[in-house]
C-alpha cells in the first residue's frame, strides 16, 4: 500500500507541546497535520496537597501514573522540593507513553499492561489488599482506578497533580481548520469536551462530515455523548496505534470527503 494518509488534512487537538510528535508521525506518512490545540495544562495552585503526599513518600507501596502528564507535574514538583522518589516503590504505568515519560525522568515502570486502560491497570497489579497507593494524576480524572483498588484493599492517596485547562487556538489555527479536514482526531475525553466549547454546535456540524478518530472507548464514548458520532477507535489505544488504524482505513475505505467551508468555522468577528 502506498501512502494512504498521502494528502489527507488531519485535526490534531492535543496540547500545543503534546502535539508535535503526533504530527511529526503523520507527516512521516504523507499526512498533512492541522494543529488545533483545544487544551493546555498547568500545575495545580495549591501544591500543599502534593507536598504533603511527597513528604511521606516512604511510606507508600506503589505509585500509579495514568498518563504522561501525571509524570511531568509530579515529577517536576519533587524536583523542586529537592526531595526523590524510593527504590523500594513499584511503580506502575497506564501504557507505554507514560512508561516513557518515567524513563525520561530516570525511573522504571515494572508493570504496563497490555491494554492501556485505568481499567486493566487495576486488573494487573494483582493482590493490592493492605498496600499504600499513591496515584497522582489529573483534577478531572476519572475515578475508576481509585475506587477499584480501594474496593480491592488497598489504601489510596488520588492526588491532583496537574490542571486541563482550554486552550485558545491562534488566527492561523483557526484558519487552518476553516479551509477543511479530512479527519478529527481525539486523544482524550477532554480534548473532545473542549473541542465542543470552543465550536459548540459547529463541530457536530463537522463531525457529520468527516470522519472522527478517537484514541480509545473512553475517548470515543465521550465523544459521541457530545454528538461528534466517533467512526474509528484503534485496539491500540496510542497515538501510534491511532495513526495505524487511520493507514488501515483509508486502505481498504478511500477517501473521506473533506469539508469545504463556505461559511468559516471561526467568523472574522468573533474573539
Amino acid at each position: 500500500m502506498d501512502e494512504p494518509l498521502r494528502e489527507k488534512r488531519i485535526l490534531v487537538t492535543r496540547a500545543r507541546a503534546q502535539a508535535r510528535p503526533f504530527a511529526a508521525r503523520l507527516e512521516a506518512e504523507g499526512a498533512t497535520p492541522v494543529c488545533f490545540p483545544t487544551l493546555r495544562f498547568a500545575p495545580m495552585p495549591d501544591a500543599a496537597p502534593l507536598d504533603a503526599a511527597l513528604a511521606r513518600l516512604d511510606a507508600y507501596d506503589l505509585l500509579l501514573f495514568t498518563s504522561a502528564n501525571g509524570v511531568r507535574f509530579f515529577m517536576e514538583r519533587v524536583e523542586a522540593l529537592g526531595a526523590h522518589v524510593p527504590e523500594h516503590l513499584d511503580i506502575a504505568a497506564v501504557g507505554p507513553a507514560t512508561a516513557q515519560a518515567l524513563r525520561r525522568r530516570g525511573l522504571r515502570a515494572s508493570f504496563v499492561p497490555d491494554a492501556f486502560t485505568a481499567e486493566r491497570l487495576a486488573e494487573g497489579l494483582g493482590d493490592v489488599s493492605g498496600r499504600a497507593v499513591l496515584l497522582p494524576q489529573a483534577e478531572i480524572a476519572r475515578t475508576t482506578l481509585a475506587r477499584t483498588l480501594t474496593d480491592a484493599g488497598a489504601r489510596v492517596d488520588a492526588v491532583a497533580v496537574y490542571r486541563t485547562l482550554p486552550a485558545q487556538p491562534t488566527p492561523s489555527e483557526r484558519a487552518a481548520l476553516d479551509a477543511g479536514v479530512d479527519v478529527v482526531t481525539f486523544a482524550s475525553p477532554s480534548s473532545a469536551r473542549a473541542f465542543v466549547a470552543l465550536l459548540g454546535d459547529r463541530a457536530r456540524t463537522l463531525s457529520g462530515t468527516t470522519l472522527v478518530a478517537c484514541i480509545g472507548p473512553v475517548t470515543a464514548a465521550a465523544a459521541d455523548e457530545l454528538g461528534l458520532d466517533p467512526g474509528l477507535v484503534p485496539d491500540t489505544h496510542t497515538t501510534e496505534g491511532l495513526i495505524a488504524a487511520l493507514i488501515e482505513h483509508f486502505a481498504h475505505a478511500g477517501s473521506v470527503s473533506r469539508i469545504g467551508r463556505t461559511v468559516p468555522l471561526f467568523p472574522t468577528n468573533e474573539s
